[in-house]
This record gives structure tokens, sequence and C-alpha cells, in this order.
């Protein structure tokens, strides 16, 4: 085509002759036109740019195809001003000049670089900061999943008895593993984002996450509850990294299922946001300790008259597990230790010590003790625990709860896969007691359903006077990752009474303290011989319907947790009434202290029964120990029978409700892996 639109190989030939003429729209030149290929790339790694702005002065504009290319073609020969240009890429044109001969095919390169700024998290879960940033997006569970963790920073690294996330600065340099990372990285390095230019960062609720200016001692909050800000401004892009870094402030709770948004904005000087992205974060959850982990220390208050108590728990309490005392002085007036506080655990990714992951923190009761007159001990755990490495956590600010909202009343199974749903349960689950007019309180119950890894349930214990679980079931761990639910019996009980009949005594033996007498327990427990039980029908009633409660326990705790019959190791326990509700009668065995040496291996301190004496022997303590014995267990040294009568069980408990253990899980075992979370 020539520049008069016609097409020369077309065109007639001029008729001969004197009146020949050419047509008047004919003009006999060549046709000069020319095609120039621009291809515009990275500078960096030579990759194409599509949908560049590419303009040939004078010509017109296009824009570049996904190969980097914009062809332009019938154009003049000449020289042209050639430019390209796109939003977030440097220099603001790449410009050079090109000549175009006559019937010419020229293609030419022209090189920008994209400035980029992008987040990047511990997305894959491996304790290191990644490079990749477009996963960021999503938050999955499951084993090769992607997503960060960060942790609720309830732990006091600077010791001012206040949780480190209750304040807007970095906590001294221990602080720091507490700290999941954020780090915000420049592409390519070393180049300058024009005057002007500016980052922006958001999250999607700034009262449950804080971020800090840099993740070292010193650092400040520039996102969270106390600036009261949910998007942080960063005007000097000069540095190649900003490393700041994250806080929780909350566990996942009612109305917040632990998934924080992040967002990151890259600004021009024109006010344009030329780039965007997301990143999603997840609060670890609160995880309770179950009998599999192994146990480092015990808890105990001293008493005036647990002096011989706590000397035969010491001697049972093997080496390497320390045993902390609460003082007389300050706590004495309450013992009941494992009504206070449910230990626990939140775990983060960390690279660099993988026993590090697990950081511990502690579940205080809903109960204000002293306010319902039980005593000052529900303020151990903050008290005494806090500190550096060590959390405090409530569920719910203290009130007037009952006896249900103690933690006596909540257990945790050793870890399973469930024979019938197939779902995993790494960390085990979670079960306390209710089913009647008294149940715990519903923000601790939200609080514990809210962290989902534990699935918790609850069982029928309305019928017992003190209402909690410990007093009818504890679970033992067994070699081979297995376990079994030691469970109180009446009918085993009855069945030794009624296989002893006569006069063989019970309740026989007792330590008492100063202060205590014979006479005491006389007063209480009338019926001290085999004879006496066989003879009261009232008695043996409440035996038949303490067992019908138990037996309904048993199927839901076998549902549940996905057990068979074989699973269950019934022990003998009697139980007495007192106002229509129930509480054990001889001391409650399944009510012991599980000390967890190793995987599978144990020292099961437990409250010595007093059964029927026949030939100088405990029939119940023979019972257990032959029960126990088809378990792997060998008397003396996997378990040990201790008095704890008058000190715990005439109050209405035992061994288990006056200690409580300190636990590590073990660091092979990840709650993000879990693929139904």
């Amino acid at each position: 085509m020539c520049l008069s639109g016609c097409n020369t190989k077309d065109q007639k030939k001029p008729s001969e002759g004197k009146n020949a003429s050419a047509p008047k729209d004919c003009v006999k030149v060549k046709c000069p036109l020319a095609t120039l290929i621009v291809l515009v790339r990275l500078e960096s790694d030579g990759s194409p740019i599509d949908n560049t702005s590419v303009e040939i002065k004078g010509v017109g504009t296009k824009l570049t195809q996904k190969d980097g290319k914009a062809t332009f073609e019938k154009i003049n020969p000449g020289k042209y001003e050639v430019k390209a240009r796109k939003d977030g890429h440097i220099p603001d044109s790449a410009e050079t000049n090109v000549e175009l001969a006559e019937n010419s095919k020229k293609e030419i390169t022209l090189e920008l670089e994209l400035l980029e700024l992008h987040m990047h998290v511990d997305a894959d879960r491996d304790g290191k900061v990644d490079n990749d940033w477009e996963d960021n997006k999503k938050w999955e569970p499951g084993k090769g999943k992607k997503g960060a963790v960060i942790l609720c920073n309830n732990d006091d690294e600077d010791s001012d008895k206040k949780e480190d996330n209750k304040n807007q600065k970095v906590d001294t340099a221990t602080d720091l593993p507490d700290l999941a990372p954020l780090v915000l990285r420049k592409k390519p390095k070393g180049k300058k984002f024009p005057a002007g230019w500016k980052a922006k960062l958001e999250v999607s609720d700034e009262k449950k996450i804080r971020v800090f200016d840099k993740r070292a001692d010193g650092g400040v909050e520039k996102i969270g509850p106390d600036t009261g800000k949910k998007a942080y401004e960063i005007k000097d892009l000069t540095p190649d990294e900003h490393e700041l870094c994250m806080e929780a402030t909350t566990y996942p709770e009612v109305g917040f299922d632990g998934i924080i948004t992040l967002k990151l904005s890259l600004i021009d000087d024109k006010g344009t946001i030329v780039h965007t992205e997301e990143a999603k974060v997840r609060v670890a959850p609160w995880l309770m300790f179950n009998h599999a982990y192994v146990t480092t220390k015990v808890y105990v208050v001293e008493t005036t008259d647990n002096v011989n108590f706590r000397s035969k728990l010491a001697n049972e309490i093997p080496s390497g597990v320390t045993i902390e005392t609460a003082s007389k002085a300050v706590y004495g007036t309450d013992r009941w230790m494992q009504d206070a506080m449910e230990p626990g655990f939140a775990s983060m990714p960390n690279s660099s010590a993988k026993d590090k992951w697990n950081v511990p923190a502690t579940l205080r009761t809903f109960n204000d003790r002293p306010g319902m007159g039980w005593g000052p001990i529900d303020g151990y755990p903050k008290n005494e625990l806090l500190g550096p490495g060590y959390g405090f956590l409530q569920a719910a600010p203290p009130g007037m709860g009952n006896s249900l909202d103690s933690f006596g009343n909540l257990e945790c199974s050793p870890p399973f896969t469930h024979k019938t749903t197939k779902r995993e349960y790494k960390f085990g689950r979670i079960v306390y007691g209710g089913g009647g007019s008294r149940t715990m309180e519903k923000k601790v119950r939200e609080f514990l359903e809210k962290q989902k890894v534990q699935e918790p349930f609850e069982v029928d214990t309305d019928w017992l006077i003190v209402g909690h679980v410990d007093e009818v079931f504890s679970f033992l761990p067994l070699p081979g990752n297995k376990y079994k639910v030691l469970l109180a019996s009446t009918k085993v009980a009855m069945d030794i009474v009624n296989k002893n009949a006569g006069t063989a005594k019970l309740l026989q033996g007792i330590d008492f303290p100063s202060g205590t007498t014979q006479a005491n327990v006389d007063a209480k427990y009338k019926f001290d011989t085999v004879d006496d039980i066989t003879k009261d029908a009232n008695f043996k009633k409440v035996q038949t319907d303490v067992q019908k409660n138990i037996e309904g326990l048993r199927k839901v705790l076998k549902t549940e947790l996905g057990l068979e019959d074989t699973d269950f190791v019934h022990l003998p326990v009697l139980f007495m009434e007192d106002g229509g509700r129930y509480v054990a009668y001889t001391p409650g065995v399944v009510n012991m202290l599980v000390v967890t040496k190793s995987a599978g291996s144990v020292k099961l301190c437990i409250p010595k029964p007093f059964g029927p004496i026949v030939g100088g022997k405990c029939q119940f303590e023979e019972d257990i120990k032959t029960k126990l014995k088809a378990e792997g267990l060998n008397y003396p040294n996997d378990f040990k029978f201790i008095d704890d009568f008058t000190t715990y069980h005439m109050l209405f408990g035992e061994i288990h409700c006056g200690t409580n253990s300190q636990r590590t899980p073990p660091d092979d075992q990840w709650w993000w892996e879990m693929d139904w979370i």
C-alpha cells in the first residue's frame, strides 16, 4: 500500500497513444513503509513485560503482549523517538531513538525494572521467613500446607508481673522468640523508589494483633490496641528490608477464629496504589497437657496437716521431677492445687531450637476462690508461675462460678486416632463434666471449643457432690502410643465386699495428723466392716445408683474417644450419698497423680483405698495390683498407694485434687498439621 492508499501491483498500465493518461490517483513511487517491533523486558532477568505502554512519537501508542512485544507496521522511514513506561517500574520511561530505513523490519529492546515490595512471613511453617510471597494470602491446615503462625505472647520477659502482650513494646531481647517475623523486602535490592513513594500495612483487626516497627529490643507498636491504629505508613523505602514482628493479644475466642489478614499496599507519588497483596496468619491455640507428656514438675500446697503426705509423695516422685511447694503462709488455707489452674502450652515454628517451639501457659480457673470463701490458690498461676518463658491466661474475668468450674473437672486424653471417624487427635481430646443443673462456665467452654485442636466434649458429672471428672476416671498412658481409662466402679467394690462377707474391716491404719483422730473418721464413715455394708440396703442402693451414672458416663467416653470395652480398667470405689448427690466413701483411687517418666512409662501415686482387710491385705489394693499388672505396671516400682485420707479424702478430694503437674509435649507433633481443624 503506498502513501496514496493504492496498491501498485494492481494498477493498470497507461493507455497507448496520444490520448493516453495515468490515473489521477496514482503516484509512481516506491512503497517505503517499515515495521518496528519493540520488546520490553526486565533489566534484572530479561523476562518480558506485558501490558506496557510503548509510544513512537508521531506514530502512536500500543501495549505489549504476553511476549513483551508491541509491533508497529506501515511506518514511514525516518528517525523516531521511542518510549516505554509502566506503573511500578523504573525509570519513569525507557527511551531510545531509532532510524527506520525504507522497506525495513527492525526490532529493538527497551528495559524497565519492576519496583517490588512484598510481605514475607513463615508461610511454610519451618521457623524461617520465606522468600516466596504469593502463597501468603491463604491459611490452610495440614502437613505441607501454607499459613504463618503467631503466638499469643502472654509470658513475662521483663518480670513486671504483666503479660508481654499487655504493653506496646518488645520486652527485651529474650522476647524475640515469641514474636513472629514480618519482613518487607524490596526487589531488586539496591534500587531506589522514586521520591514520594510509600508503603501502607493494614490489619483486619487491630485489637487482636500488635505489629512492632522492628524485631529487636526497643521495638514499639505501630498497629494494635494501644495505638488504636489498624494501618502503618512506611515512608522511607530506602532500606532493602524492613524487619517487623507480630504478636497476638488473644487466643481464638468467640467471634474470632484466630485468623488475621494483613494487607500491604505500594503507593506512588501521585497516591496511586501500584501494587497490593495480602497475607493470612493464625494465632496458635492454647493446648492442654495430657498424661502422655513427660512430667517435669509437681505442684502441691503446704498445709498444717499434710507434712506426712508431702513426705510420702516426695518419696514416690521419680528423679528428675521437681516438687514445687506453694507457701503455707500464703496459700495454706486452700489445698486444692488442681482446681486453681490447668497447665498447657502454645506452639509456633522455630528453626533454631525445636524444644523452644512450645511455650507453657497456664489457664486460671474462672472461680474467684477468695470471694467464694475457698481460699487464695487461684492466684498461684499469675503470682508464682508467670515469668520469662511462662505464660498466663484466663478464659473469662474471674467470677462466682460453681464447683464444676474448678479444674479437677477438666481432663484431656492422650493422643489417638478415632477408630470410627479416623480423625487424628495429635494432642488428645478435652473432657469436662456438667450435664445437669450445674455446668462449667459458658465462656470457658466456648474458649476451649474455639481452640479446635482438642475438640472438647461434656460428660454428666452433676450427680456428684463435687462434680469433677477426676473423681470417676483417669487416663493411663501405655507404651506404643496407647492408653487405658481407669474408671471408678462400685460394682467391682461390691463384688469384693460380697466375696469377703463377715467382720473384715475397712478404713483401717489411717494416718492421723495432729488434730485428727479415729473418732473424726468414725463420725463420718460409719460402715467400717463388710457386715455393715452388706446389711444396709440403702448403702447398697447407693452403689447401684452410682454405677448406673458411671456406666452412662462410660458410654459417652467410649463414643467420643472411639474406645472398646477392653479399653476401660474398672477399679474399686465405694460411694456415699449426701443431699441427693454422691461422693467417694472409700478413697477414690482413680483420682491419682500420673507422673510420666518417658513415653508409656509412668509412676502412679494412688490414694490408699482402705478396703476390706483379709489376711492382712487390703482387698481393694490387691484387685488394683492385679489389674495394673495386666497393663504392664508392677508394684511398687510403677505405682504406689499413698495415704491421703484425713488430709484430702475427708474434705471430698484426693491426690489429683491436691496436686498439679507441669509437662513437656513432644517436639515432633505440630497442631497445624491436623488437616481437619
